[in-house]
């Protein structure tokens, strides 16, 4: 893509549900493929869509979400660019330049990113899902954290779940912060356990901050929105 691309975004659940055109599209990079019925088109690409994921298809997570879109976008078309979400414009800038910004580790495993962080001082491996709306770690990285509420959510091949939510200190890149994290439950925990990682890093811990995440150059940063005001510093 030699250009970049620019659309506008609305948030539903938390979900990023990009209006591309013709097309809605959620954004979903804790999925390894992209799910629809068809192909979709950014910049000179065109892109086949799977029409399921882990026996989930499109009309199943229009269903979940709560939302009309005509594709899930994971990680075989998002790896092929660069993306910008502007929290302020409510925009997603795809193939945009790489700029400063709070930059954690970023590794990938079957394609999917993982930061690394740390959370309640233990370092942690989780992956980088956009598509989940709130971030989820395992009974034994919550400690004595206190529990505020409960969340419905879902997992493609898991189903809907409920779970309680705790708020934790986390350290992201150079910035201390306190999210809010639901407790994986026991067969999630036991999925991404397989592939050496402990958790999922969801929308909710960043939802004051801009994201710009290349997967080409394994590189991904955030930036407080508040701080940026009409300038942007990427």
């Amino acid at each position: 893509m030699s250009e970049p691309r620019t659309f506008p975004y609305s948030l539903h659940d938390d979900h990023f549900i990009v209006e591309a055109g013709a097309q809605r599209w959620l954004l979903d990079t804790g999925s390894p493929v992209t799910v629809g019925s068809d192909p979709i088109q950014l910049g000179s690409l065109t892109h086949e869509a799977s029409d399921n994921y882990l026996g989930v298809n499109i009309d199943s997570l229009q269903e979940m979400v709560g939302v009309e879109f005509d594709a899930l976008v994971g990680m075989d078309v998002l790896s092929q660019t660069s993306l910008l979400i502007d929290k302020a414009e409510k925009r997603v800038h795809f193939g945009a330049p790489a700029g400063d910004g709070n930059s954690p580790p970023l590794t990938f495993a079957a394609g999917i990113p993982i930061i690394e962080l740390a959370v309640n001082e233990c370092n942690t491996k989780l992956f980088f899902d956009t598509g989940a709306k709130i971030t989820y770690l395992p009974s034994r990285l919550l400690g004595n954290s206190r529990q505020v509420r409960t969340v419905d959510d879902f997992y493609p091949g898991l189903g809907p779940f409920s779970t309680p939510v705790f708020r934790v200190q986390a350290t992201i890149g150079d910035q201390e912060t306190e999210i809010e994290t639901g407790q994986l439950p026991e067969q999630l925990e036991a999925m991404v356990g397989l592939m050496g990682v402990d958790g999922i890093l969801g929308n909710s811990a960043w939802h004051d901050q801009d994201l710009w995440f290349s997967p080409g150059e394994c590189q991904i940063a955030f930036d407080t929105a508040t701080e940026q005001q009409s300038a942007h510093p990427f």
